[in-house]
């Protein structure tokens, strides 16, 4: 079988059994790149986060190597890592990302024949549009994003993630208002990815208890999520929120209205769900007006032809993920974006109680849709 190597130097296709041994595999990997076993490290991800083991006698089958995978390897013996350099302050990443830094990421396609092995066979990288268009998948994951941004030769060593921020500036006479920090040229592009990837319930009893406060009063509702992020099987190197519980805070609010102020109990709410290993993932609220009290249907308010989210529930959910900022060890300053959610409960095109989650984007004020289990 086939092994791919990549170094500083480039690639480089190794033949070896899948019953030679991993101390072959090194001693082999010393005589392709001109330099001593002792001097070679193996990972076996781009970003140097899961080391080979070196085991005299495991088959390489037992270490789970088949062909056409890819190594990369690092003759200096230390380990290459983005945080803690020059250039990029030292951040404590939430523990899904550090666990999707390890991954491998990329994606194993079966093979058709055991005897027969095709090019189609061989795995594949996270972003390959083909895939995503085959899984109707609309987005990349963020950690899908990085990876290929830093998939080059030199593994993405001058790129950088840049917070952009224009404020507006107004004279103390109030005569003027002027935009400043405001580069000469803006191209707003569509974002290509996104920070969490799903968002889930834990069981639907949170959702029913969440609701029973519109069902008896007819008034709208929010409140915040309590729960924690996993990995998306579904999508390549994907993030779920999964809701374990709504904190309701006070608010004042009607048919068509909803006020909230500043909570006095937010810091120690945080404190309780700290302790049982939750975090807030972001907020809900409801826009329902009953249609058919009967039947149990609801209007539609919210479709292409009107809107999905107002531009004030924009600008909150905006604010929402501006005091929730994510670690991101390729972020210039530390934090780039947000895992913060915005979930809106409303009537969908069948006039059923429908669940639908967003994501305020980076650069411009374009939402994201996301599905909600």
């Amino acid at each position: 079988m086939i092994i791919r190597i990549q170094s500083s130097e480039g690639t480089k296709r190794l033949e070896i059994s899948q019953d030679d041994t991993l101390d072959s595999l090194f001693d082999e990997t010393g005589k392709l790149f001109g330099c001593t076993p002792a001097d070679v490290r193996l990972y076996r991800d781009r970003h140097k986060q899961t080391e080979l083991e070196r085991a005299l006698r495991m088959k390489l089958k037992t270490a789970h190597l088949h062909h056409g995978d890819m190594l990369f390897l690092n003759l200096s013996g230390s380990m290459s890592s983005r945080p803690g350099s020059a250039n990029t302050p030292v951040v404590k990443e939430d523990s899904i990302d550090v666990e999707l830094w390890k991954a491998e990421g990329r994606i194993r396609r079966n093979q058709t024949s055991a005897s027969m092995f095709k090019l189609d066979d061989l795995s594949i990288e996270p972003w390959d549009e083909q895939y995503l268009a085959e899984k109707e998948i609309k987005f990349l994951s963020f950690h899908a994003y990085m990876r290929k941004q830093t998939s080059g030769v030199d593994k993405g060593k001058y790129f950088k993630l840049e917070n952009f921020k224009a404020a507006s500036k107004i004279n103390p006479d109030g005569s003027k208002c002027s935009v400043v920090d405001l580069p000469s040229s803006v191209t707003l592009n569509r974002q290509r990815y996104r920070h969490v990837d799903n968002i889930v319930f834990e069981n639907p009893a949170i959702m029913d208890k969440f609701l029973n406060y519109w069902r008896t009063t007819g008034h709208q509702r929010m409140g915040f999520l309590y729960g924690r992020y996993k990995q998306h099987s579904e999508v390549p190197l994907g993030i779920k929120a999964e809701v374990c519980a709504i904190y309701e805070p006070p608010q004042e609010s009607s048919v068509n209205s909803l006020r909230f102020h500043d909570d006095p109990n937010k810091k120690v709410v945080d404190y309780i769900a700290e302790k049982l290993g939750l975090r807030c993932v972001g907020w809900i609220l409801t826009d329902l007006v009953a249609e058919n009290r009967k039947t149990g249907t609801v209007q539609n308010f919210r479709n292409p032809k009107t809107h999905f989210l107002s531009a004030e529930e924009c600008v909150t959910a905006a604010c929402f993920q501006n005091n929730h900022p994510n670690p991101c060890r390729l972020a210039s300053n530390g934090y780039y974006g947000s895992k913060f959610t915005t979930v809106v409960v409303s009537g969908d095109q069948d006039l059923q109680i429908s669940f639908e989650g967003y994501q305020v984007s980076s650069y411009n004020f374009c939402c994201h849709r996301k599905k909600v289990g």
